[in-house]
């Protein structure tokens, strides 16, 4: 996903409703009914790598596309796919990113595997994992600057079991 030419290529892929055939199977991708809207021309959407720490691999297209591209791909039903496309197409829930279009691999006699799919850019502050390590070091800071200076340890000629019972200080 480094490669603009590659990322490019896989954008056009979503939107020319083809198929390519390899030797075990075919890779496909299939449109949503918001991927019109979503591909609306307002400007070029110039392809950046995501760098941050997830479980797939992701690029931005522009400010109104994300691909992610799954690191571990199984077959079948994949979770994160389907309900993000049952909110989008079924539930039309207003609050979750829609979906644009979905990048599966369909071997000869098995079930069908999605790689990735391409879905709305919502702009934010952040990640979870980012908001929960700040959270946590401004926990530690506060603990660490407090007047009294609150002991993290427990006393050392004490058994852990034997403080069972014991209530916690403050």
């Amino acid at each position: 996903l480094a490669d603009d030419r590659f990322t490019t290529a896989l954008l056009e892929f979503a939107s020319s409703r083809r198929s390519y055939r390899g030797r075990h199977g075919t890779l496909a991708a299939s449109r949503t009914r918001k991927f019109n809207a979503l591909m609306a021309p307002d400007g070029p959407l110039a392809p950046q790598p995501v760098r941050s720490e997830q479980s797939n691999t992701s690029v931005v297209f522009g400010n109104r596309l994300i691909c992610k591209l799954f690191r571990k791909v199984e077959e079948g039903i994949n979770p994160d796919v389907e309900v993000e496309r049952f909110l989008t197409e079924q539930a039309k829930f207003p609050h979750t990113p829609d979906v644009a279009a979905v990048f599966e691999y369909k071997r000869r006699g098995r079930d069908g595997a999605v790689i990735g799919f391409l879905q709305q850019l919502v702009p934010n502050e952040g990640d979870a994992w980012t908001h929960t390590v700040d959270a946590i070091g401004r926990y530690f800071e506060a603990i660490l600057t407090h007047p009294e200076r609150l002991s993290l340890t427990a006393p050392g000629d004490v058994h852990p079991l034997d403080l069972r019972g014991a209530t916690p200080p403050p």
